[in-house]
């Protein structure tokens, strides 16, 4: 993406939050996560959009910290679940980038929200092993696995406290 796509989209994006969420009063914010990866315009576009998110639609974009694809949730495993299904669809298909992009469309629709349940509880396990390491993230894959599966307390409260504010 680039600085004019985006400026162009983002109303559009925060049109489509508000339809999608149609029961949250506008009186109370939605946020928005985006990870710190290039491609989300100039800093400029990206504080126009964000206040006019903000202002227009009561959307809330919250950054994640740069240089923390532990934090990521699309890099904890979203992209892996969906990246598995279009693999399984597209298999033994033409190459050809219109077929691809129907492939992912569909994958999409036919992806389990289990799946996305998943990568939303190993995300707050991560939570749990940066606050077990004050701040760091060495522990993230030392401890990954079946003996590592109830978050802590500390990150089901973060988790309700964004609830919260959501409602």
């Amino acid at each position: 993406c680039d600085s004019t796509f985006m400026s162009e989209v983002m109303p559009k994006v925060g049109h489509a939050i508000r339809s999608a969420y149609h029961w949250v009063d506008m009186e109370h914010p939605i946020f928005l996560y985006l990870d710190n990866a290039g491609g989300h315009g100039t800093k400029e576009i990206v504080d126009e959009y964000v206040q006019m998110l903000a202002e227009t639609y009561n959307v809330i974009c919250i950054h994640q910290r740069p240089r923390s694809p532990a934090t990521n949730m699309l890099d904890l495993g979203v992209w892996m679940a969906l990246q598995s299904v279009v693999e399984k669809l597209h298999f033994r298909h033409r190459k050809e980038v219109g077929a691809l992009c129907r492939t992912v469309e569909d994958a999409w629709e036919k992806l389990e929200p289990v799946k996305l349940q998943n990568v939303y509880n190993r995300w707050l396990k991560v939570l749990d092993l940066i606050i077990e390491d004050e701040g760091g993230d060495a522990l993230v894959e030392s401890k990954r696995g079946k003996l590592f599966t109830t978050p802590s307390p500390e990150a089901e409260d973060l988790d309700e406290e964004q609830e919260g504010e959501a409602d």
